[in-house]
């Protein structure tokens, strides 16, 4: 980096004082009787260190506690720091971007040709003199929304399928895999996202897709003290845990921007492997620690599972009716004995994946019917109903009575946007005499699911 765009190489700190990027997704740990936290980035000291040496970069571990039982999510990983001050337009660092991962692919090209060919597909397409593509997310949206008649326009977010459908477009119309998305809405994006001039909902971000898969985040920041201060509250934090790094805003600081990079993920897509776990010598996730395995909880039996969703319930204080009743065959049967409006009931169905012969648990409302086709998008491959008597096998349940508790069976989970929704919601919880009825965000919280959009209906 230096060689090319005279950046500097800093080491920041891995373990601080606070989040480096706001919300919920980080871990704690115990600092000498202090909680201090595992830097989610070195984001803040990138910014710090932009105002001594204007350009600087930096290879750092990433700790992120995101629940995410996804074949592209990790707990800990390597990631690509680089941050720039001084330039005329933001766009200048998705320049800078485009020319680091040409130079990857051009590299490798150079010297390991042999090791390619090896690859069945080879590596991901970045011809030198095709740019990559820009897109604001409106203009992604649509375009999404002409190619496939799904209609994302009003989501905050793209998703996986979105993802991969852009990618596509862009080898189609460009001969490339990699695709920039700009414009991001401002609750999708870190408090230090700077706002677009004249569009406040919008930032000056973006997202590099590649081969289907998000690489990198990056864009301009807020770079004055006020801003930032408006930025941390935006997004409901207290500007006082944020002191030593707003104190450099106080003595002036350059417009400046950059962008962080999964070393891992990059490795996935520019291989094509499945999954990062591919990528990485000991990976660790929400079942695992450095490649090893962390013994499951989980439950067995109808009854055990009852016990433990009532459990929770009751742990956490969240509202709820436990009801016993005959046997229920039908939805409408269901909501007439819950005395509950039939779009509340949640049905539970358990899937088998056709090539990895995986178990998803999918929650749609009761009155809907599952869409296989968005399931394989969302999840990546084809799926089928897993057998009456499988379940019965491994998970102590019978069809009818499987609840919305994916982890408890250790199950990956997803729920239909639709779930969202309705203030309550009723199911079966273990049998098919039982059902409990609760607040819906209670049951998203307990459950912390996927989301999407899979069902047909109305």
């Amino acid at each position: 980096m230096y060689d090319t765009v005279k950046a500097t190489e800093y080491f920041a700190p891995n373990i601080i004082g606070a989040s480096s990027e706001g919300g919920a997704e980080f871990f704690t740990v115990d600092y000498f009787g202090y909680t201090a936290t595992l830097a989610q980035s070195s984001q803040l000291y990138k910014q710090i260190m932009v105002g001594v040496n204007e350009r600087v970069f930096a290879l750092m571990p990433f700790f992120r506690a995101e629940p995410s039982h996804t074949a592209r999510h990790l707990t800990e990983g390597k990631q690509f720091e680089f941050e720039i001050g001084f330039f005329n337009h933001w766009h200048e660092i998705l320049d800078i971007q485009e020319q680091c991962i040409k130079f990857i692919v051009k590299y490798l090209h150079q010297h390991y040709a042999y090791e390619i060919s090896l690859l069945p597909e080879g590596i991901v397409q970045a011809p030198e003199h095709v740019p990559f593509p820009r897109l604001t997310f409106a203009e992604a949206q649509e375009i999404y929304f002409k190619r496939t008649g799904r209609d994302e326009r009003k989501e905050p977010d793209l998703s996986p399928a979105a993802e991969r459908e852009l990618c596509q477009y862009a080898r189609e119309t460009q001969g490339t895999d990699l695709i920039f998305i700009t414009d991001w809405k401002t609750s999708k994006r870190p408090f230090y996202s700077y706002p677009k001039e004249g569009q406040p909902d919008l930032t000056n971000t973006f997202d590099l897709l590649c081969a289907g898969t998000e690489i990198c985040s990056g864009g301009q920041r807020r770079h004055t003290y006020s801003s930032m201060v408006e930025g941390i509250r935006s997004k409901g934090m207290d500007p006082h845990h944020f002191e030593d790094y707003l104190s450099i805003f106080k003595y002036g600081m350059p417009v400046h921007g950059g962008f962080g990079m999964g070393l891992e993920r990059l490795t996935m897509t520019l291989l094509g492997l499945k999954n990062i776990r591919e990528a990485s010598l000991f990976p660790s996730d929400p079942k695992r620690v450095a490649g090893v395995r962390l013994k499951a909880h989980i439950f067995y039996g109808c009854e055990n599972i009852r016990n433990e969703i009532i459990r929770l319930l009751k742990d956490n204080a969240y509202p709820f009716d436990h009801l016993v009743h005959a046997p229920t065959p039908t939805s409408e049967e269901s909501a007439r004995v819950r005395n509950s409006a039939i779009e509340e009931g949640v049905k539970s169905l358990i899937l088998r994946g056709k090539n990895s012969k995986k178990n998803y648990q999918f929650n749609i409302p009761s009155h809907l019917k599952l869409d296989m086709k968005a399931v394989a998008e969302l999840v990546g491959e084809k799926c089928e109903f897993e057998a009456p008597e499988i379940i019965q096998e491994r998970f102590g349940l019978q069809v009818g009575g499987i609840p919305p508790f994916g982890p408890l069976l250790n199950l990956e989970t997803f729920f239909d946007e639709k779930i969202k929704e309705r203030e309550r919601v009723a199911f079966n919880c273990g049998l098919q005499t039982e059902s409990i009825l609760m607040n819906s965000s209670d049951l998203i919280h307990l459950t912390a699911p996927r989301f999407g959009h899979f069902t047909i209906g109305s």
